[in-house]
């Protein structure tokens, strides 16, 4: 079975540079995946808007894991709704 999970493919993909016939793919990176670039947004937008991430507690610290995993649920339905 495979449970490859959907990370949308790379967000910032840089390609090879072709001049001519010679490629020059040293430069050519994928980046980090769109999934993960949409949960980093998620997450900076849930923290801006939830003060509660900005006092230094327990209730705080406990709230981390959630936001980010808040976060991947959102980035998930995101790309599933691309499909």
């Amino acid at each position: 079975m495979d449970d490859r999970r959907n990370d949308g493919g790379p967000a910032f993909p840089i390609p090879p540079i072709v001049i001519g016939e010679q490629m020059f793919d040293d430069r050519a990176a994928d980046g980090m995946s769109l999934r993960d670039w949409i949960a980093g947004t998620t997450a900076a937008g849930l923290v801006a808007a939830h003060p509660f991430m900005h006092s230094n507690n327990e209730f705080r610290t406990g709230r981390i894991k959630s936001v980010a995993g808040l976060a991947y649920q959102i980035a998930d339905a995101m790309l599933e709704a691309r499909k």
